[in-house]
C-alpha cells in the first residue's frame, strides 16, 4: 500500500485525516523545524501552522502525490 493510499483511507473524515497526518509526520516536521530554528517552541508553532494549512487545503488532497514532499516543500 502506498503512502497516499494509506493516508487516503481516512479521507472520508477530515478530522481523522488530519490526525493521521499529524501522527505520521508531526515529529519529523518538528525535528526538521528545530534543526533550522534551534527553538522547540517556535518549531512546534511552525508545525502547527503547517497542519492548519493542511486542514484548510483538505479539498486538494487528490492533487497530492506525496504527503511527505507536500509538507516539506
Amino acid at each position: 500500500m502506498t503512502e497516499l493510499e494509506k493516508i487516503g483511507l481516512s479521507i472520508i473524515n477530515k478530522d481523522q485525516w488530519l490526525k493521521d497526518l499529524t501522527d505520521e509526520y508531526g515529529d519529523r516536521l518538528t525535528k526538521l523545524s528545530y534543526s533550522y530554528l534551534r527553538d522547540w517552541g517556535k518549531a512546534q508553532e511552525i508545525v502547527q501552522d503547517v497542519f492548519i494549512t493542511c486542514y484548510q487545503q483538505y479539498d486538494t488532497y487528490r492533487d497530492i502525490q506525496s504527503y511527505k514532499a507536500w509538507n516539506e516543500s
